[in-house]
């Protein structure tokens, strides 16, 4: 899962020198002191800061500002993630259900069975279109409690969900917060061959309502800077690695509409086939900043200087997800007695979307 994710966050970010049109302002530090070597220290760092505004602005020249594609990807990839810890193939159980796991969401360009070729050509469409159908949402950790609600109506199913996941890195943090309530009603009951070595789960309708916030923030080193300053004879050391932050915040409302079957096989194989769709709304939305790490070795005592700053502006956006969102469900499960396995794997027809989870679960 984080390699899927390292991934997709390397190639999105080495596409910025084709993706936005930004505005970059530079600050230099200012050195101050009563030593002969601040005139000298201050003209150097001007020149020094000076092109590396240029520089910067060379490396996100001509990127699209507003790269919709990619910021409705984000958020069409959202939805496509809410259902973690699913029940979904495990209609028509006795009392409780207790379910946890992750799932990932990704919307690609072209179809998943040619997901590495579109990563592989990721550069080359930036290039000439601008804009890109490429995100992802990781939900790490979820769980769904269920329970057999007959005594209100016979063959209904009720449940709650909840997730979250807060992943710091030196580069990229994640956090996700999510919950919702779902239902189900087996519209056919089970039905089971030779002492339930083949059990057919029957058929079950399910919905919910589901809502979902990512707060995805990406920092991409840009080429960095360094250099010796002779200042009165005192050899000062100036280190700069400037910074894009980037920022994904995504709020999403997902009303899932499914028919689900399931077949179990030899009393631990379980193989699920199912179809429907998420109603998706909310908003995705983009933006951006600047950083700066600096480095001054070898400054004579005596010295202070100001903090050096960049300023980015024109980077950003906001889309929302698809509204109508078909889908056709599968997956493969293993159970034993009460505890379950599962894999669900989800593909949507109109999105080059797809989910693809790890469920762990009990039922009673």
């Amino acid at each position: 899962m984080k390699s899927i994710l390292l991934l997709t966050i390397v190639l999105i970010m080495t596409g910025t020198r084709t993706l936005f049109a930004i505005d970059i302002n530079v600050t230099q530090p200012v050195f101050r002191g009563n030593h002969p070597a601040v005139p000298q220290l201050n003209l150097e760092a001007a020149r020094i800061f000076q092109n590396l505004e240029m520089d910067v602005r060379n490396q996100l020249a001509g990127i699209n500002a507003n790269p919709q594609n990619l910021i409705g990807a984000f958020a069409n990839s959202s939805v496509f993630a809410s259902d973690g810890a699913t029940q979904r193939a495990y209609g028509g159980f006795n009392m409780f259900a207790v379910t946890a796991g992750s799932i990932i969401g990704l919307q690609l360009p072209g179809s998943p069975l040619s997901m590495i070729n579109e990563l592989e050509d990721f550069m080359d469409t930036l290039e000439t279109e601008g804009d890109i159908n490429m995100g992802l949402n990781p939900q790490i950790i979820n769980a769904q409690f269920g329970m057999n609600a007959s005594f209100l109506l016979d063959n209904l199913y009720l449940g709650v969900k909840a997730g979250f996941m807060f992943l710091p890195t030196d580069n990229f943090t994640i956090n996700t917060l999510s919950f919702g309530v779902m239902g189900s009603y087996q519209l056919f009951k089970h039905r089971s061959i030779g002492l339930r070595s083949i059990l057919w789960r029957g058929v079950n309708l399910g919905t919910g309502f589901i809502y979902q916030n990512t707060n995805l923030d990406i920092v991409q080193n840009l080429d960095s800077v360094r250099e010796r300053i002779n200042a009165g004879g005192n050899n000062v050391t100036l280190e700069v690695q400037p910074k894009l932050d980037l920022n994904f915040n995504i709020n999403t409302f997902t009303i899932p509409l499914e028919v689900m079957t399931s077949l179990r096989l030899f009393y631990f194989l379980n193989l699920a086939l199912g179809a429907g769709a998420d109603i998706g709304f909310g908003t995705a939305s983009l933006d951006a900043g600047g950083l700066f790490d600096v480095h001054i070795r070898d400054l004579p005592q005596g010295i202070s200087y100001t903090p050096a700053n960049m300023r980015v502006s024109g980077l950003g956006g906001e889309a929302s997800p698809n509204v109508f969102n078909p889908k056709v469900m599968s997956g493969i499960g293993f159970t034993m007695g009460p505890v379950l396995l599962d894999i669900p794997f989800t593909y949507y027809l109109l999105d080059h979307g797809f989910n693809l989870g790890l469920t762990l679960g009990v039922f009673w």
